[in-house]
């Protein structure tokens, strides 16, 4: 497999789209398209933050006969397929955002209720304390 190849192969394993694996390496997703139909060679500064990112040796992109097996190797990944995964996946950075950030909701949500039982009880204070005027002498003045 060419280099080319082992990096479309990569992307696509990992379900991402061509703009979401290259902004994962800071670069664009025509680089990405370019490299994939094998327009363009990628520098070894891409394939060392390739490596590093997603934890696949050098050696898998620089050597021919290096072969990974069809599954990678349990990793975090910043994306994952909520089709073919259990949600939330552990294994996700990307859920394990949405659950801080849940998590972060709830706790602001629980404030607010607080806050909530807190100025109706001195909504019921102040009623209890208010004489109400009736109607009919409001009218005559």
């Amino acid at each position: 497999m060419e280099i080319y190849e082992k990096i479309r192969w990569l992307r696509l394993k990992l379900n991402l789209s061509q703009k979401v694996f290259a902004e994962s390496i800071d670069t664009s997703r025509s680089v990405i398209s370019q490299i994939e139909i094998g327009k363009l060679k990628p520098s070894i500064e891409m394939i060392i933050k390739l490596s590093k990112k997603f934890q696949i040796p050098y050696s898998f992109f620089l050597e021919a006969d290096f072969q990974l097996s069809d599954t990678l190797p349990n990793q975090k990944q910043d994306i994952c397929s909520l089709e073919n995964k259990p949600y939330p996946n552990p294994n996700c950075i990307q859920c394990e955002n949405l659950i801080k950030i849940n998590q972060a909701q709830e706790n602001v949500i629980q404030s607010l209720k607080k806050t909530i039982a807190a100025q109706e009880k001195l909504i019921h204070l102040y009623e209890s304390k208010l004489i109400f005027i009736p109607e009919s002498i409001l009218k005559d003045q």
